[in-house]
């Protein structure tokens, strides 16, 4: 079993944790793992602050200011992320590596973070908009009801 596979697996015997029935846990996973695919890593390491949540970047348009989104970013590797960590000194960031499902599941909870950005080894970074991998699961939520 390879590790995506594995991650939804634990996400699905999760589901009474997160109060989720299994079937609609199910189809949960299975939209993460479809953007997981995208991805080139099963695993990814975030920045989280001192209170555990994860480390915030707010992003300015540079045509308009005014317009910003806040973004995770999420490294290939401990060792990048702990580069970035090191430049953060005086914020005291903790490197913590999660799975890429795992990661796309928090993201749909945490509706203060605009993007997750899955960044790759010297190619730049894959956004993940999080009101697009809600949208998208609730859409495959709705159509599933009415095929039961």
């Amino acid at each position: 079993m390879n590790p995506l596979d594995r991650q939804v697996k634990r996400l699905i015997e999760g589901a009474a944790s997160h109060r989720i029935p299994p079937p609609a846990m199910q189809i949960i996973a299975n939209v993460l793992r479809t953007i997981a695919d995208r991805l080139d890593y099963p695993t990814y390491t975030v920045l989280t602050a001192s209170n555990g949540g994860w480390l915030q970047v707010t992003l300015s348009n540079r045509q308009f200011p005014e317009l910003e989104k806040k973004v995770v970013y999420a490294y290939p590797s401990y060792r990048m992320a702990k580069l970035e960590a090191n430049k953060l000194v005086e914020l005291e960031p903790v490197c913590q590596e999660l799975g890429t499902i795992d990661l796309l599941f928090q993201l749909l909870g945490l509706p203060e973070i605009d993007s997750l950005i899955f960044l790759e080894h010297g190619q730049g970074g894959k956004e993940i908009k999080r009101q697009e991998l809600y949208n998208l699961c609730q859409k495959q939520l709705q159509s599933n009801i009415y095929l039961a």
